[in-house]
């Protein structure tokens, strides 16, 4: 993977170390806590069907609405993987992507390929999933889809209490070795 590109503002995890050594501390750390992560993983594992469920309604949105916007998301918003897209990543046991997202010389995501995203739905930043634009809302109302942007929300609280299960484990694990230091 060429590292010729535009780093994101505010991003974290941007160059190829950073974005090894992160994926690794979170593979040894669910290593370390699989059983304690039962809860996370359950939660992990119902947002990734969550999100494959909507990938279909999504992709038909984006097939509708993407080739004909002045605008892409694609090309001007700036998302990257955030923690809880890491998190989701490995308790869910999706690939890796090859990198954190970097936008291209011409300014696009650089996982954008000629027919949109290269990466599956589950595996995307989250925000390239929950974010609808004023011509997909426009499209949903007018379609009588009005059930998308609740299954989005739902999916929203699954993120939430995945991340919230996996800061208890964490906070143990903290706790257990200030213990051990004492």
């Amino acid at each position: 993977m060429r590292y010729d590109r535009v780093a994101l503002s505010g991003a974290a995890w941007t160059t190829p170390d950073e974005w090894r050594a992160v994926n690794v501390r979170m593979g040894a750390f669910v290593a370390r806590n699989r059983a304690a992560l039962s809860s996370a993983m359950a939660f992990a594992r119902a947002l990734a069907r969550s999100l494959e469920a909507l990938a279909v309604s999504m992709d038909r949105l984006c097939a509708v609405t993407c080739p004909f916007c002045p605008d892409l998301c694609c090309r001007r918003a700036t998302v990257w993987f955030d923690r809880a897209d890491i998190i989701l990543l490995h308790l869910a046991g999706h690939a890796l992507p090859a990198a954190q997202v970097w936008r291209g010389q011409d300014g696009a995501c650089g996982y954008l390929g000629t027919r949109g995203c290269r990466l599956p739905r589950a595996s995307r930043p989250f925000i390239c999933t929950w974010y609808l634009c004023s011509a997909q809302m426009l499209r949903l109302r007018r379609d009588g889809l009005i059930a998308l942007p609740s299954r989005i929300a739902a999916a929203k609280g699954l993120r939430r209490r995945m991340v919230d299960a996996m800061r208890c484990v964490q906070d143990s694990e903290r706790r257990v070795a200030a213990t051990a230091r004492l």
